[in-house]
């Protein structure tokens, strides 16, 4: 089940709500991305994304960064988003 999936589901709408999302997003290995709603913000979606820890640029680290921008528009796609800010 994708991330856009479970968040049109579960349609989250509260701050206890976040904080449950935020414990499953833990999990997210890096240059994965997920989504939840972006609660007060002035924004509809908030797109969370778990970087590489750098160790010497020989560990897949470049991989992994780009794939969290990658997985990060597909995301956006996925919802019909007209804009993202990184």
């Amino acid at each position: 089940e994708d991330w856009v999936t479970v968040f049109k589901h579960k349609n989250l709408t509260n701050e206890e709500e976040l904080g449950r999302k935020k414990e499953e997003e833990r999990r997210i290995r890096p240059g994965e991305a997920a989504v939840t709603s972006a609660f007060r913000l002035r924004a509809k979606y908030l797109i969370h994304t778990v970087g590489p820890v750098w160790q010497d640029g020989s560990h897949g680290e470049y991989d992994q960064l780009a794939s969290c921008y990658r997985k990060s528009l597909l995301i956006t796609r996925q919802l019909g988003c007209s804009s993202i800010a990184f």
